[in-house]
């Protein structure tokens, strides 16, 4: 199995210690505190198995794609990894990713942000999203 790059993790003011688990993005939070970004290698290796059905739209003339996701092995491990580390309390990750490890049955610390401001992307550093 190929090794990734750790994860970027933040000790929030509140004591909170929160991981990006694989955004090319950085966190900002409404308190002023930023998660980095992952590195290229990292986001690339930790992503979802996207499943699509196809499902022709006739009266409109396209496709409409239905979307579902798994869990690769390597992204399976990671979750698990995080999961059991005690310096990380909670693992922000794209909501793919949290959907389909919940289902997996994995994924504890796993949550997505909840954005405070869609135009400036801020997110709620109390607030996450199951």
């Amino acid at each position: 199995m190929t090794t990734v790059s750790s994860a970027p993790v933040l000790l929030l003011r509140s004591g909170l210690r929160v991981a990006n688990f694989s955004s090319p993005h950085p966190f900002h939070f409404v308190t002023g505190e930023v998660l980095a970004a992952c590195d290229e290698d990292r986001c690339r290796h930790l992503t979802a198995i996207v499943l699509e059905e196809e499902i022709a739209n006739v009266d409109l003339g396209i496709i409409d794609v239905k979307l579902s996701f798994e869990l690769g092995e390597a992204c399976r491990a990671e979750i698990e990894a995080m999961d059991a580390d005690a310096g990380i309390d909670v693992i922000l990750a794209p909501l793919m990713i949290v959907q389909a490890a919940r289902a997996a049955g994995v994924g504890t610390k796993l949550r997505t942000v909840r954005t405070a401001d869609r135009v400036t992307k801020e997110a709620f550093s109390n607030k996450f999203c199951l």
